[in-house]
């Protein structure tokens, strides 16, 4: 009996090894498919660094941050179909990642589906009040709704975060710009 007990003890470790070395193998490989892609997408190349972004995931389908970076290529290209369908996938393995959402609102954004880049940007601040980028672009989508005043909370929003955002503060000021503007009454001459 403790002959059988000592062979099932070997033969777990062995496995558990064989595992851990499978694991580690598919780490490797990964590591390996993700330094072929570029940072930046070089002209024409996109579909490649789909393709490319498509064998990591099939190496390791629970990584959210693989398909949040297919979406992107694939808005990059726009291709919104696929893009969204990879966004979505990331969401569902990893709720709580507000860069997804605000990348997702984003490219809603260039969609000019702007509900929907609200509600992706309520989101990602939702998760993450303290990023002074958020704001800015709920404030960018904003605009595009003619929520005005909304645009200029968010932007004292992001301001209030980090002082030192230039592009909040211009926007800030165009916008405050054009309601002295508009409310201005006309002069008759």
């Amino acid at each position: 009996m403790k002959r059988l007990v000592y062979i099932l003890s070997i033969l777990t470790l062995l496995s558990m090894h064989s595992y851990g070395q499978q694991m580690e193998e598919k780490k490797n490989e990964k590591n390996r498919l993700l330094k072929l892609i570029p940072d930046t997408i070089p002209r024409g190349d996109a579909y490649s660094v789909i393709s490319k972004l498509s064998e990591v995931i099939e190496i390791d389908p629970n990584d959210p941050t693989l398909y949040a970076s297919r979406a992107n290529v694939y808005i990059h290209v726009n291709d919104f179909d696929m893009g969204f369908a990879d966004y979505e996938k990331a969401i569902e393995l990893d709720p709580t990642n507000d860069q997804i959402h605000c990348k997702r609102g984003l490219a809603y954004f260039k969609k000019a589906s702007y509900e929907s880049a609200l509600k992706d940007l309520n989101s990602a601040i939702k998760l993450n009040n303290d990023n002074p980028i958020y704001h800015f672009f709920r404030a960018e989508i904003n605009i595009k709704l003619e929520n005005t005043l909304t645009a200029i909370k968010d932007l004292n929003n992001a301001i209030d975060l980090d002082p030192e955002f230039a592009d909040a503060h211009l926007k800030k000021a165009i916008l405050c710009l054009s309601l002295i503007h508009i409310s201005e009454p006309t002069r008759p001459y």
